[in-house]
Order: C-alpha cells, then structure tokens, then sequence
C-alpha cells in the first residue's frame, strides 16, 4: 500500500508560496478548464482526421495495387505474346524445312552465286521484315558461312561458338536467352534453328540458322514505358541464376545495370528476390536505392523472366499526406487562435493580482534567506556539508564546507549535479543514483546514502549523505531537497578491518577443523602455543647458555632467548643489515631435511644453525642458534669495524656488542642444536596430532548432521513421489483434454492407444470406443494413406510436419484438416510409434478457395479493360503478315499459328 504524502510534501513549505494565494488557485482553475476545453476538441477532432486519414489511405492503396496489378497483367501479356511470336518464327522455319533445299545446295555448291545471292536475299527479307539484328548460317562444323548483314563482331565471341555446337546435336529449336555481347557490349537473345537433323543422336546437324534479336527495339522500350502519367514507375525484368537474382534491363537511376546488377534472392526487403522465388501479387518493400516502394510481381509465361512493375510509396501517398497535412495545421490555427484569445484576456487580469503579490513574497524570500543560512552554519559547525538542490533544473549549490571535505577550494566544482556524479566512484554510482531515484518516486521513506568520492588529490572517502525534499508543486511532484554530507571514512576503515580479521580467522578455523583444509593456510602463530616454547627455550638457555628462537618461514620472529645487542640494537635495527638478517633466516635455511640440522654464515658474518619446524609433511617454522662464533676461530675485527662504518654505527658500541657475542666449541653447538631439533619435532607432532582429533570431531558432528538430514529428505521424496505416481495419469489427460487439436497416440503396429476429448468428439465415439482399435475401424476410406506416413516417421525416427489433407466423415462431408506426427519414443530412447497432432483447417481452406476465385475474376475484368480490342488488331496484322511470306515460300498457311496468335 501506498504511503500517504504528508501536507509538507505536497506543497511548498512556505505560506507565501505561488501555490499558496488565492490568486494561483484561481489561476490553476482557470488553467484547468482551458486545458480541458483543449483536451475535449483535440480528443473530438485529433480521432476524426486520423479515422478520415486512414480511410483514404487504405483507399489509396487499393487503387494503387489495382493500377499495378493491371498494368503488370498488360506487360506481362504483351511481352508473352512477343516472345511467343518470335518462338513461332523459328518453329515455322523449323517444322516447315523452310529453305532447306537451298542451304543444302549452298553447302555442296559453294561457288554456285546464283543460289549463294538467292539465299542472302531471303536471309536479308527476313531479317529486315521481322526484325531481327542479325541472321548467320553455320555449317556443320560451326563455321559462318552467310551473315546479315554481314557485321563480324558478333562472332567474336566465344559463347557463340558453345551454343552453335550445342544447336547442332540439338532436335529442335533452342532459345538463348538474354546475354551480353562482349565483342560490341551489346545485349541480345538468340534463337538456333538446327537443319538437316540426322538420324543417329551422336551426329551433328548440317548446320544452324542464327537468329538475333537485339531487345533494345522492342522489349527494353515496351519495359520502360509507362500507361499512366509517373515520375518513379518502372518496370523491371530479372531472372534467377544460383542464388542470385539478375536485372535484365536498365534502370532509370542506374545506367548499365542490364546483366550487370545482382542482388541475393534471400534479401526479404527486395521486390526482385520475392519474384524470382515464385511470390506473385503486390507487395511492399524497398528498391535498389533503399527507397520504399510498391510493386506488382508476375511470372512471364514460357520464359525464365520475371516482371516486376513498383512504383514510389513516396508518390502513391504523397497528394494524400499533403491533403492531410494541410487540414491539419488549419485545425489547429483556428484551435491555437481561439485557445491564445482566451489565454491573452485572462493573463491580463492575472497581472494585475501578481503585482500585488510580488512585493510580500520578496520580503518572505528574504526572511526564508536569512533562516536557511542560520541552520546551514550549524550544520557545517559540525563538520558536515550542505548542498541543495532545485530539482527540475539539477542545479545544486555545494557549501564550501562539502568542497573542503574533498580538498577542493570553492571555485573548483561548479553548482551541477553532474559535477557530483562525476567524483563518484563508478562502482558506486548506480547504486547511488537508484537509491537518490526511489527515494524521490516516494519507494523509501528516507534518503540515506553511502558511496566513494574522489577527492582532488585523486584518493577516496567514504561519505554518508542524508536528505529531504523541502518543496513540491501542486501534483505532489518534488521541487527542492535539501541534505548533508559526513566524512565516514575512519568509520568503514574500521569496518573492513574488523571484516577482514572475521574472514582470517573463519579460514584459519577451517584450515584447523575441516578434512580438506589446507594447514600451509595457516600461520606458524596460529598452530603453536609460544608462552609455551617461549617458558622451555628460556631454561635450557639458563641452564646451557645455548641461544635459541623460533621464526615462521617470512622471517617474522615468535620465540627467542639469548638475543644479543648486535642483532637487536644494530643488525635489526638498520633496514640495509636487517635485509642480511631476513636473507639468511629465509633463504640460507632452505633445503634442510626434517630431524637434520645446518650450520650457515649470516650475510653479517657470523654463525647461525637451524633445523625445520614440520607439522603433517608441511613446512611451517624454522627453530634457529644463533648468533654466535666457534671457539677454534678468531673473529676479524676489522671486518666489522668497516661493517660499523658502512651502516653508520657507533663503532665503540658497536664492537662493545661484537665482543658480548658468545662463543661455543663446535661439540656444545652441535649438542645444543641437537635438542632444538627433537623439540621441533615434539612440537610437529603435538600440533598436528591437535589438529587432527580437531578435525575429526569436526568430521564426525557434520557426518551425523548429513546423515539426518539424508534420512529426512529421503522420507521427503518417497511421499513426494507417491503422491506424483497418484495423480500423474489424471493431470496428463486434463492435459490433453485441454488442447484444441486432435491427439492420437498409435504403436508401431498402428493400434490407438490413447487419444484426447477433441479426438474423439471429432469422430464421435468416445475415448473408451476408440482406445484399442486401428485406423482401419475408424476411417477406412483413409487408413491406409494414414499407415504410409506413420511408417515413414517410425521408420526414419524423424517429424513430418503440415501434412494438409481432406477426411470424409460419417455425415458424409468433407472437411480438411493440417496434421503433424512426430515419433514417441519409451525411456530407452527406442521409437515406441507416433504421436499425431491434427487441427480442422476447412474454414481456412474453404477462404482461400474463395479468395482465389476472386482474384481470378478481378484478374478477368482487368485483362478485359486493357485494350483487348488493340492487341487483337495488331496480333492479326502480324499473322497475315506471317502468312503471306509462308504463302510466297510456296507453302501452306499454317493454321495452328492463328490459334496460337488468338
């Protein structure tokens, strides 16, 4: 539940306040009813243009898709019926042997010019009358034998070449689409007509008539013209090669893009790619330029082309968003007129009750001034900061006391809230700027904060920043807050101190207890009792004199007795020497077995000896002698007496200390050490026999604890698993009852064995009826098509998905439904038969059926409109034409091309 606001927080503190007089509540009245007023006619006339809006778009786009779609069908069969027509020219000179005879002779006879020039002049009647670019004969061999007219460019290329061969062990006609002409970089499609064919398949031709067809005369310009006026209608043609698709013409933004402009098929942007993947209708989508566009895609019958006719959605909506536009900015200026008239009428009479209010909130202001600086002098007499901040603008005023706390002088940080966020530390800003947010969003009752600040000579405090908004606006909204910042640097230092000695010893106590712990964790302190040893070494140093200490392995020193002044009072006491001192206590005493001891000179140049301190096989201490020298050697002075210089020793005192230092005879070192090493290694055994029977109390209250907890979570899971096995059966059918689809579970030798409620209602039979029984019992007319995919999925192990097929029921309808199977396999993993998942897709069906036959008729009437009346004048015009040169060849007009053409 939402905390209520208290009456400080919904307004201004101050009684004098602008939301506070008489005259700011009839002010925010007024304010009210205005916008209201507003709110009512943009809510009444905002809704109504956008409802109008809408209509004459989808209006728009209707015509629009119409208009592409009709325009696509005429391209589409015009184009058709040219490429048609130049099909049937070579199918005529195909099947009719037009001209055979006298190629025939012109490959025997050579040199016969009377037939030679005979020949040239039907190829050039020919290539004139119908219109073709350029007509070669080859003979058998590929070679050119006749060309018209006889330019040679062309059969520089090697292409030409490949197709000819290919003609020539060709039955009949082959078509050879558009390509470019790399001798002349023109683009053309060709037409091979082989003659003379023999009768065994391995043999070429006699040879192959070439007929080219240059598109720039007639395709490319058809393409490229437009029924309607347009300043961004195009029509493009494309193909498919691989996975590419290719533009076949120009466009009118890029020049020489025919054959040379490709995109991939799988761009589902591009009206192009969805053509050549066979998509027919009108789409949307974006054109080369990245321009959205809407185009009409169509399939060219009896060609590998397909059409695509866009045109800019820029200028399909264009005049509409115009017209819309306009109404709407005269709307509003009559609105903003009639709204700014009111408003200017009652600001005047506002003025004159705010010049009377401005003089007693000044002399407020000042009074609130003088109070606000008195509460922020004893608040920084505390040693705090102050800041505060106007909310709405985040501008926040830093005291110089906040500054200082930071070591930044007054004119450092600028009076922003960026300026705070940006010493944050990071890792602390977020959660900082979350705490600031839900204490403002009313989540929190207090602001409260801790965070890292950077101070200005790069180090970091911690500061504890409290705060209270002081001011809000009528709506409850914060305007003002007001808080202090407190150094807690010292506090958290002491924090982490103490958290850190918890986690030291909470290892130390795992190290100890726990079966894995790792004793080399643990200090040489933490494991030995050294009042103990301390008491023991002091003894035996009484009674033999012998030195002794005890030192963990980073040369720190726990025990000692004996010490003398040159080590306490000079070596130790110089950091050069002591490093003497730390390199012989940790790297001249390594490599010392256990139970053994070693005799080594010091890097200050007298005697020490040392034997490791063990507990398990780890490590842990060394037990030392020293210093001392032998009493069958005579120590030199002088080197000392220089070491004394080099440190900077008082050399008086320091030789006094170098002639305290006790001497012992190679017998009593060895002996005393001798007893240091069987201390060590009572000590080693001792502590870990300690840290043993730790452990193993430990072990054996957490195996105890284990071994109740396992007992009652294994009674746990046996109720828990019973009642499961209770009701799992029931749960799974609710399941399956609850779904919409069919279910159907069948074994591999297509018995049902279970199915859902739908199932059966859908058969009407109940489930008890159906359970047990084959497909054959239910749907005989249809079980042996339903036991082939059944068995494809049991025997492949894999899915078949959106099998659509029609059931016939026992009312005799017909209804279609979309079916999946998939295998079900038993908990080995092995295919125990299939599960079929079936839902009623004739609602569906019966719509699109519909649909289809709608468009057929939009298409019908479309076709009709298009100028049938013209393409039928200028299709027969060409037929006559046709028949007269067959007539004039001395053959019989072929009545199956004016059926074609019709």
């Amino acid at each position: 539940m939402k905390k209520a606001k208290s009456p400080a927080k919904t307004q201004d503190a101050s009684p004098l306040s602008p939301s506070s007089t008489p005259n700011a509540v009839v002010d925010r009245r007024f304010r009210c009813v205005f916008f209201a007023l507003a709110l009512i006619c943009i809510a009444t006339i905002g809704p109504s243009c956008w409802v109008y809006y809408k209509r004459q778009q989808a209006e728009t786009h209707r015509t629009a898709t119409e208009t592409l779609a009709a325009i696509a069908d005429l391209k589409v069969n015009q184009i058709a019926g040219w490429i048609k027509n130049r099909h049937n020219n070579a199918n005529i000179i195909f099947k009719t042997h037009m001209v055979w005879d006298e190629i025939q002779q012109f490959f025997t006879e050579p040199d016969d010019a009377a037939n030679r020039d005979e020949l040239l002049k039907w190829m050039t009647t020919f290539q004139q009358d119908y219109d073709y670019s350029q007509v070669i004969l080859f003979d058998a061999h590929g070679a050119a034998r006749l060309a018209v007219p006889a330019d040679a460019s062309l059969l520089q290329d090697s292409h030409i070449d490949e197709h000819v061969g290919a003609a020539l062990h060709a039955r009949e006609v082959v078509f050879e689409d558009l390509h470019h002409c790399h001798s002349n970089q023109l683009t053309h499609l060709s037409f091979l007509i082989p003659f003379g064919i023999n009768s065994q398949a391995d043999q070429p031709a006699d040879g192959v008539l070439l007929l080219v067809v240059d598109p720039q005369r007639f395709l490319y310009p058809l393409i490229q013209s437009w029924p309607t006026p347009s300043s961004t209608a195009k029509t493009l043609l494309v193909r498919r090669e691989d996975n590419e698709v290719v533009f076949l013409n120009d466009l009118r933004h890029r020049t020489n893009a025919a054959l040379a402009l490709r995109i991939p098929i799988n761009d589902p942007n591009r009206p192009a790619a969805k053509a050549v993947q066979g998509k027919e209708g009108v789409v949307e989508g974006v054109d080369c330029r990245g321009i959205p566009v809407l185009a009409a895609l169509r399939k060219i019958p009896g060609t590998p082309w397909f059409l695509v006719t866009k045109v800019d959605q820029k200028e399909i909506y264009g005049p509409l968003r115009k017209e819309t536009w306009a109404t709407a900015a005269i709307i509003a200026l009559l609105l903003l007129t009639a709204m700014l008239s009111v408003g200017l009428l009652w600001r005047k009479q506002m003025l004159k009750f705010s010049r009377r209010e401005l003089a007693r909130q000044k002399k407020e202001e000042t009074r609130l001034r003088t109070s606000e600086e008195r509460w922020k002098f004893a608040l920084e007499g505390a040693g705090d900061g102050v800041w505060d901040m106007e909310i709405p603008t985040k501008t926040v005023r830093f005291s110089k006391r906040w500054k200082e706390i930071l070591g930044y002088a007054e004119s450092e940080i600028a009076n922003l809230f960026k300026e705070w966020e940006k010493i944050v530390h990071p890792d602390d800003l977020a959660g900082a700027l979350a705490n600031f947010q839900n204490y403002l969003a009313d989540r929190t009752p207090i602001y409260v904060n801790e965070f890292r600040m950077r101070c200005k000579d790069g180090s970091y405090k911690w500061i504890l920043s409290r705060g209270m908004v002081v001011s809000r606006d009528a709506a409850g909204q914060p305007l003002r807050m007001v808080g202090t910042h407190s150094d807690i640097t010292e506090r958290k230092q002491t924090e982490e101190a103490l958290r850190q000695s918890e986690t030291t010893i909470r290892n130390k106590l795992k190290a100890i207890i726990e079966p894995d712990g790792d004793i080399g964790t643990l200090e040489l302190a933490d494991i030995i009792d050294t009042n103990v040893l301390q008491s023991i070494m002091e003894e035996f140093y009484q009674m033999t004199g012998m030195l002794g200490a005890v030192l963990d392995l980073s040369g720190n020193i726990l025990v000692a007795v004996g010490w003398q002044d040159i080590c306490t009072k000079f070596h130790r006491a110089h950091p050069e020497s002591c490093k003497n001192c730390l390199e012989s206590d940790t790297c001249l005493t390594k490599g010392v077995a256990f139970g053994t001891f070693k005799a080594y000179h010091c890097k200050n140049h007298m005697w020490d000896m040392v034997t490791p301190l063990m507990i398990g096989d780890q490590h842990v201490g060394n037990v030392f002698t020293g210093q001392f020298f032998y009493t069958d050697e005579t120590p030199d002075v002088e080197l000392f007496r220089k070491q004394a210089r080099k440190y900077g020793f008082d050399e008086t005192e320091y030789l006094a200390a170098f002639e305290k230092v006790p001497r012992f005879s190679r017998q009593e070192a060895e002996a005393g050490m001798r007893f240091y090493s069987k201390l060590s290694a009572i000590i080693s055994t001792l502590s870990f026999s300690a840290i043993q029977q730790s452990r193993m109390l430990s072990e054996l209250q957490r195996a105890e604890a284990e071994l109740i907890k396992y007992r009652d979570h294994l009674e746990e899971l046996v109720t828990a698993r019973t009642a499961e096995i209770t009701k799992i059966s029931s749960e799974q059918q609710v399941i399956l009852d609850s779904v919409r689809a069919m279910i159907w579970f069948k074994d591999t030798e297509g018995r049902i064995l279970r199915v859902n409620r739908t199932a059966s209602e859908s058969v009407g039979m109940t489930v008890a009826d159906i359970e047990g029984k084959t497909d054959s019992e239910i749907f005989p007319d249809e079980a042996e098509r339903f036991r082939i995919d059944d068995l494809e999925v049991i025997q492949s192990g894999q899915p078949k998905l959106g099998i659509i097929e029609p059931l016939h029921t026992a009312a005799g309808d017909t209804h279609w439904y979309i079916t999946d199977k998939i295998p079900h396999r038993d908990a080995a993993g092995n295919i125990a038969g299939v599960i079929v998942f079936c839902m009623d897709i004739t609602e569906k069906k019966l719509a699109e059926e519909k649909a289809a036959r709608r468009t057929a008729e939009l298409k019908k009437i479309v076709s009709a409109m298009a100028g049938r009346e013209n393409r039928m004048v200028e299709l027969k015009k060409v037929n006559e034409s046709l028949r007269s040169q067959v007539i004039d060849l001395g053959h019989a007009p072929v009545e199956s091309a004016e059926g074609d053409f019709e």
